[in-house]
Formats: structure tokens, sequence, C-alpha cells
């Protein structure tokens, strides 16, 4: 996880990877997203709704989205009887551990929201300051998982300056090319 997100274009640069050990665990605490781990090529929900003790960053150690740590407790909660159900040692599901039993809270969502509280249709323009790139794209992917078409239009205007023809070819148009971004417009003076 640690060398994916220094590797990740856009993304601010830490200080240690402390910082991001702390990040993980305050979001984890809070419900944010679960961290849990890689079983079978399926993710396997650990903590969620408590600090968990450590992280890792093993090589099948995941964060997870929390409607599928929600879903982890919620099938948990099927296979026992009366909001219990097996568990090893130790796993914590919905921030509750009680030794070989996990007790399960039972959490009600409103599936069925009315039309006329949803966007059907969204279409925002953002003057991004130098730095937040990172922001944008976290709610692009939210938006992803919310809608079937998402499509990014980049406008970027760079005033008070100069650049050489060389440069602009050799760092800007390449690195778009190997990004696979098309040009739509270009205006050089």
């Amino acid at each position: 996880m640690y060398d994916a997100f220094l590797k990740t274009p856009g993304e601010i640069m830490l200080k240690s990877r402390d910082v991001l050990i702390k990040g993980i665990k305050k979001g984890v605490e809070e419900g944010l997203f679960g961290l849990g781990y890689l079983e079978e090529g399926k993710p396997v929900c650990v903590k969620i709704g408590e600090r968990p003790e450590d992280v890792t960053f093993e090589e099948n150690e995941i964060i997870i989205k929390p409607e599928i740590c929600k879903k982890d407790v919620q099938t948990e909660k099927k296979e026992g009887e009366e909001g219990t159900g097996p568990s090893e040692k130790g796993q914590t599901y919905d921030g509750i551990e009680s030794g070989k039993v996990v007790t399960v809270k039972e959490t009600t969502e409103t599936s069925t929201v009315s039309d006329e509280r949803k966007i059907r249709q969204l279409k925002l323009e953002l003057k991004v300051p130098i730095g937040q790139t990172s922001t944008v794209t976290r709610i692009l992917n939210y938006l992803k998982d919310r809608f079937s078409h998402v499509t990014v239009t980049v406008s970027i205007q760079a005033e008070d300056g100069a650049l050489e023809k060389s440069d602009y070819e050799d760092r800007i148009l390449e690195a778009l090319r190997q990004s696979g971004i098309n040009i739509i417009f270009e205006d050089k003076g």
C-alpha cells in the first residue's frame, strides 16, 4: 500500500510512512473504511469502527470499503443464531470482540431513497489549487462507483512565465501521449 501511494502520480508526498499508518488507523476507527486482508482473492474485513493495533503493509493487507465490511457482519449474522456467529479468537466485526462468539449490532439502512433526493446527472467545473489534484481524483473515484458514465475534461491555463518548446514537447506532450490523454484544444502563445 505504502509503495503504491508513493508511485501514484498527482498524490501528495507524505512526510513519512508513519503519517500513512496514522491516517489508516484513524479512518478505520471512524468507520470510513475497514482493514483486512485478501483470502483466496476475496476481501476479509478484520477491523472497522475501532482503532487497529497495527498496520503492517503486508502484501495481502488491504483497505476495504465499509459496505463490504458491513456485508461481512450481516453474513456472519445469517450463519449464527440471534445475532451471533462463530469467530476466530481476536477477530473483530463492527468493532465488537468477544472471545469465540461475535455479537452483531443490527444496522438499518434505507435503500429506497425517494427520486427527488437523488442526483441523476452532475456537471462540475472546478478551479483546483496546485497540489489538490488528488482530491479531484478521489471525487472521481467516488462518482465512478455511482454513475455508469463519468467523463473528465481538464483545462490548463499557464501564464506569466515561459517554457521552452522542447520542454513542452518532451515533458508535457510526451506525458499526455504515454498516458493516452487526447488534447481537444491547444493554444500556445
